[in-house]
């Protein structure tokens, strides 16, 4: 494989993106002396990154001027970007690969590690680049003109424990601390640069936009930066422009986004407040969905990517629903060697109201699954299920235990088009969905014991696959979740929570997308399956450690349950691909999802509450975490409607949590004084946190 990246050849970025590739890295295409991904082989930004020799050799033929990033998630890489020279000696970094750039240095490092900012004593530095980023590699070409070049050739060194914790902070031990104020302490020349970025970047994390930041930044200079050149107005303007076309202002809250951004003035009044604890809101970005592992499906490449192609729609909220249907159908038919479970899975898409076409998308994959010959809606017409799917919206257990027993149906999903309508059912004193759920995620016995013939149902255990599938606004998610759940029942570890980005696809009109033929050829995919029979992992010697390796670290990071989801998609995978064996692309794929459904749990927090009091002082928290700390209290009764608890459980709540310190009320309640709740400490969301 070499230590080094040294290329001698004519192609020098075809080269050492295939040499990047041998050392396991992932790579994608980036503009022409440009940071930002290509627009057409990088639909996906550095989630398109491929390690197929093949892919890259094609991607680089056709672009051989195009810059190369590296996906350091999937590439098993923490880089440390230092902005300005070489990396202090006094941090005693162990001999590895190191890259110059335009300014500065990349460090490489085997391991991943969280991304932020990066500190040596009170200076910042630069930052700590891992999972969810990628760097440019070596012989790319900055937008300024200078070339990535290897300085420092030596294979990559593992990450040393503890170094980013380090980097994290500040020479006392605890995270530095920017003081935004203009009456700060002063600011020496050479630093002016690097604190203005963090300036702006503390306001604009707290709710800033550009003109606000950009106005406060001038007057911070003017007050605080030594000897500031005459060009001072510009380099504020910049660092104004950058942070806000960066960085996202507070994320918006899943239970709604009322909040409003703040302006850098109304920041800096409220920085007397400080909390007890200290709090880390890092990583409280929407996660983002890995559409990468889609490519290459019958599913992707057949209907959900023609259909988005010309419509409005999220391609995971079509892709997914239909992979779903795909596991159920197979459910009682294929079983993966020396595994036991069921591929069931409990889904729920999460999307703005009106907007994300969240119940279009899954009726669209049902048609398209029902075009495959699979699945059918259940109706009094049906007499037997002939081994299809079969699609419910059952009011209560026993209507579907005895309609699945009437129709001999072996694979059921059940479907609302509202996550509520579930709670409602769910809701009804004696129902026992609740029940019937966790059981039939487990097709364990599904059964009652009413003496009557007419009213028994018994499904006998494994002999059935049962999945689930709604969908809900963001504004409204928490506190269904919250009624469904109840007291800690065991559904949270189910359920696989998805959420439609930020930036939804352009409004177009519905174009109507023939897919018939599409869906053949996933119904003979799917048939080929079925005579199979069985699946088993790739046991190739080289790649068997890489397959075990992958699926114990999931389960040892995120549970059992968690880690058989990432089993349960890796068979999709190697069925709608038509492969005959579990390869670890199917693994990988399978666990790049489970990692997303783990960020989106701990983005959205969902709890389990055992009486009001406790889901309004839970909601409350959840709703500063996200605020990053500061919420004025008019805003945070907006959102949460006291009145609808009583407020009388409302003040007690709210009491509760001040005596406790979990909160601190600030200000008079008056004009230019308004009452702001400051979160003090954190309350920990059981295996959420």
């Amino acid at each position: 494989m070499g230590d080094t990246l040294t290329v001698t050849v004519n192609n020098v970025l075809l080269e050492t993106a295939l040499l990047c590739v041998k050392r396991g890295w992932y790579v994608f295409p980036l503009g022409e002396k440009a940071k930002e991904p290509d627009s057409e082989f990088s639909p996906h930004g550095y989630q398109s990154a491929s390690s197929d020799a093949r892919q890259i050799t094609q991607w680089w033929t056709a672009k051989p001027n195009a810059n190369i990033g590296i996906d350091l998630g999937r590439s098993n890489l923490t880089v440390l970007d230092f902005d300005n020279g070489q990396p202090p000696a006094e941090l005693n970094l162990p001999q590895t690969l190191q890259v110059s750039t335009s300014r500065g240095r990349h460090v490489y490092f085997q391991g991943t590690s969280k991304q932020g900012d990066m500190y040596v004593g009170e200076l910042h530095v630069g930052e700590i680049k891992s999972t969810g980023g990628y760097v440019l590699a070596p012989m790319s070409v900055h937008p300024s003109g200078p070339t990535y070049n290897v300085v420092v050739k030596a294979a990559v060194a593992p990450l040393p424990g503890g170094l980013t914790d380090r980097l994290r902070k500040n020479s006392n031990g605890a995270k530095a601390f920017i003081d935004v104020s203009p009456q700060g302490a002063k600011i020496s020349r050479g630093q002016h640069d690097n604190f203005l970025r963090d300036v702006a970047r503390k306001l604009r994390g707290q709710g800033g936009e550009e003109e606000g930041i950009y106005n406060w930044l001038v007057e911070v200079c003017e007050k605080r930066c030594v000897d500031y050149g005459v060009d001072y107005l510009d380099m504020c303007r910049k660092h104004a422009k950058n942070v806000v076309s960066k960085f996202e202002p507070n994320p918006p809250l899943s239970i709604g986004n009322n909040l409003k951004p703040k302006s850098a003035q109304e920041v800096v009044e409220t920085a007397d407040f400080v909390a007890e604890e200290d709090i880390d809101y890092t990583d409280l970005g929407l996660p983002t969905f890995p559409s990468w592992v889609m490519g290459g499906t019958s599913l992707y490449d057949g209907f959900v990517k023609p259909f988005c192609d010309v419509n409005s729609r999220v391609d995971y909220f079509m892709w997914l629903p239909a992979a779903l249907m795909m596991l159920n159908y197979l459910g009682t038919k294929v079983r993966v060697h020396m595994k036991s479970w069921t591929p069931s899975l409990y889904v729920v898409l999460i999307g703005r109201k009106g907007e994300a076409h969240k119940s279009s998308s899954i009726k669209s994959a049902m048609k398209y699954m029902e075009y495959a010959g699979v699945s059918a809606y259940h109706s009094k017409e049906i007499k037997n299920a002939d081994g299809k799917t079969l699609i419910w919206q059952a009011g209560s257990p026993e209507g579907l235990g005895i309609d699945m027993m009437k129709t001999n149906c072996k694979n059921a999903i059940l479907f609302y088009d509202e996550l509520s309508s579930l709670v409602k059912k769910a809701g009804i004193e004696g129902s026992g969905l609740n029940s019937a759920l966790l059981n039939m995620y487990e097709a364990s016995l599904f059964s009652n014991s009413i003496k009557s013939k007419k009213d028994a149902y018994s499904v006998s255990a494994d002999t059935y696959c049962a999945s689930l599938i709604t969908a809900t606004t963001d504004k409204k998610f928490t506190a269904l979740w919250g009624a469904l759940a109840g007291e800690d029942t065991g559904l949270d570890d189910r359920f696989f929570f998805v959420h439609a980005p930020l930036k939804l696809p352009d409004t177009t009109l519905e174009t109507d997308v023939p897919f018939q033929e599409a869906s053949l050829k996933t119904r003979k995919l799917l048939d080929s399956a079925v005579n199979q029979k069985e699946y088993r992992f790739n046991d190739e010697e080289d790649l068997m450690p890489l397959i075990g390796g992958a699926l114990l670290d999931c389960a040892k990071a995120y549970g059992s349950r968690a880690e058989q989801r990432a089993e349960k998609f890796a068979l999709y995978f190697a069925v709608d691909m038509g492969l005959d064996s579990i390869t670890y692309d199917c693994v990988e794929r399978g666990v790049a999802i489970v990692k997303y459904e783990q960020a989106m749990k701990k983005y959205l927090m969902p709890f389990e509450a055992n009486n009001d009091e406790s889901s309004i002082q839970q909601r409350i928290m959840q709703m500063l975490y996200r605020a990053k700390g500061r919420v004025a209290l008019r805003e945070l009764e907006d959102v949460l409607h006291p009145a609808r608890f009583g407020l009388s459980v409302w003040n007690k709540a709210m009491g509760q949590l001040q005596a406790q310190r979990y909160i601190v009320v600030t200000g008079r309640g008056v004009k230019g004084d308004p009452k702001l709740v400051n979160m003090n400490r954190r309350m920990h969301f059981g295996d959420n946190d």
